[in-house]
């Protein structure tokens, strides 16, 4: 490594797993490949049960990748806590989960370009790609080539999530302010946002208009197992982050802020069931959260066809 190498800041990419045999080793690929000079990769194995380590061994003897196992399954949030707080010394971090996988191959470099220009950025984020089990990607909306915005980050808050999003995995953030305000505090399926809305009113957001990575949305996800009585929990998430924001920004436009975010996890997790099979349990779901919308009409219109094809073919 030169000397001016040794003089960037560290850069931790950590890999949480769980039984990710069949996807870890394209994680793991993806994030050798990038070109950033000062990188290490931190693996979080959380106690898998399958063939996990065997697919990994191969990729131990790069200097740059750590290894460490769990003596018992932590849980997916408590994983996340543990590479953050414990396996990893970089100044900055990206978490990604071991079924996901890093696209852009220059995107940890230019970030940090980004944040040595920017010194009051705490959070670069990036866009990303959702991928299908057959492989299939969604094309990714208001994606600009090496286009890069800086946002005050109360701003970013208050346009989230109309007119700004949150992608885990395209996020690169500072670990120490990440630390000081308890990241990972809240052990939800939303806990990334929850993190990433309270630390972007400590600064400035830099949003990277690029795809950098893929979500894979394989049926095995978290998001696939969600409840009424998560769906509740999940809706709390905003609530915390108020509380915290209410120290930033005025109560009354956190108040509606707060009632846009709620019936946006409405409708994100309303449309997601259309994906499942029928079910009475999701027909409930979606009288109890009836409003009168234009979007919401559209979701019950496509849950009515998606359900009337389902019952034909079968």
């Amino acid at each position: 490594m030169s000397s001016s190498a040794k003089d960037l800041p560290i850069v931790s990419i950590g890999i949480p797993t769980y039984n990710q045999e069949e996807f870890i080793v394209q994680a793991i690929q993806s994030a050798l490949l990038q070109g950033y000079p000062n990188l290490e990769i931190i693996v979080s194995d959380d106690n898998s049960t399958d063939g996990t380590f065997g697919v990994i061994r191969p990729f131990l003897s790069d200097k740059r990748l750590f290894y460490f196992k769990n003596e018992t399954n932590l849980g997916r949030v408590a994983n996340y806590k543990k590479i953050l707080y414990e396996r990893v010394r970089g100044e900055w971090y990206l978490n990604l989960d071991g079924d996901d996988f890093l696209t852009d191959n220059d995107f940890i470099q230019k970030a940090i370009d980004v944040i040595v220009d920017n010194p009051q950025v705490v959070l670069v984020q990036g866009l990303c790609q959702v991928e299908d089990k057959l492989g299939n990607r969604k094309e990714v909306a208001h994606a600009q080539i090496n286009s890069v915005e800086i946002v005050n980050g109360k701003n970013f808050l208050l346009s989230y999530p109309e007119r700004y999003n949150i992608q885990h995995l395209a996020a690169l953030y500072d670990r120490r302010k990440a630390m000081e305000i308890d990241f990972y505090r809240s052990n939800t399926l939303r806990s990334d946002y929850e993190s990433l809305l309270r630390l972007a009113l400590r600064g400035d957001v830099a949003l990277y208009r690029k795809p950098v990575g893929i979500w894979r949305e394989h049926g095995f996800n978290e998001t696939w197992s969600l409840n009424k009585e998560k769906l509740i929990e999940e809706k709390k998430v905003y609530d915390a982050v108020a509380v915290d924001a209410s120290t930033y920004i005025d109560n009354r436009l956190l108040r509606n802020w707060v009632i846009k975010c709620k019936e946006n996890i409405d409708y994100y997790y309303l449309e997601s069931y259309i994906k499942r099979s029928p079910s009475f349990e999701n027909w409930t779901l979606l009288r109890e959260n009836f409003r009168f919308s234009f979007t919401y009409f559209k979701i019950f219109i496509k849950y009515l066809l998606y359900s009337s094809r389902i019952y034909k073919d079968s």
